[in-house]
């Protein structure tokens, strides 16, 4: 793969991430309202805590260290949103909210299949034991 084409893409990539989490910390009292189900409690920490793992993970996709880590944490992290969140929020009679959380679905299934990838081509080789 042509280096200058995956370091700016995975650049590209970390730059979204970035943004969100830094808008987790902007604007964690109304997300917390608004995205982090009311069973679960201190939906400000869990948003600060959002923040503070997509931060996490476009620090390293930035730096190029620890990406295979990176992509495959993001990937379980977008899984739990999914199911924790943006799915069971689909369902909400408030249709704002039901379209918004159709939205976020959609956006973190990409960033999942978007993680796996690097996952994958960032992955340790397995050493092959020689008898």
């Amino acid at each position: 793969m042509n280096k200058t084409i995956s370091t700016t893409g995975r650049i590209i990539f970390a730059l979204p991430l970035a943004a969100y989490g830094l808008m987790h910390f902007a604007m964690a009292s109304m997300m917390a309202q608004y995205v982090v189900p009311k069973w679960l409690p201190a939906g400000e920490f869990f948003v600060y805590l959002t923040g503070a793992a997509l931060l996490a993970a476009a620090v390293s996709l930035f730096i190029n260290k620890f990406t295979h880590l990176a992509g495959l944490g993001l990937f379980l992290f977008m899984l739990v949103l999914l199911v924790t969140v943006h799915i069971p929020g689909i369902s909400n009679p408030d249709q704002n909210i039901s379209q918004m959380a159709m939205t976020m679905t959609l956006k973190d299934t990409i960033i999942m299949g978007a993680s796996l990838m690097i996952y994958g081509w960032n992955a340790p080789a397995k050493k092959v034991a020689v008898a």
